[in-house]
């Protein structure tokens, strides 16, 4: 799995600690952007890519030929909620657990 990212992203994911997560953008074969997203490393060869957006599996399905991979799609997608009063507008909506770090 790590190979196979790797070769798709263009961050190295080779070396993430489980737990972890950092941003990666999927590029075409031209340079273009096609995804952004955080890929999260949760278990020995396990990731999990999340985008705003997109039919990422289907991308990631037709390059997958010759590695040794499972691509599913967990039917999750991103919220997103930004500004000054973000954070207050989380607490409100988890009864107060919001981890600041």
């Amino acid at each position: 799995a790590e190979r196979f990212l790797d070769k798709l992203l263009t961050r190295k994911i080779t070396g993430i600690k489980e737990g972890r997560g950092y941003y990666a953008i999927a590029c075409t074969p031209s340079g273009g952007i096609f995804m952004d997203g955080v890929v999260f490393k949760i278990g020995h060869e396990k990731y999990w890519y999340v985008q705003a957006d997109g039919d990422f599996e289907t991308w990631l399905m037709a390059h997958s030929e010759g590695y040794d991979v499972q691509i599913s799609d967990p039917h999750s997608r991103v919220l997103q909620i930004q500004g000054p009063l973000s954070i207050e507008v989380m607490k409100a909506a988890t009864n107060g657990r919001v981890d600041e770090s």
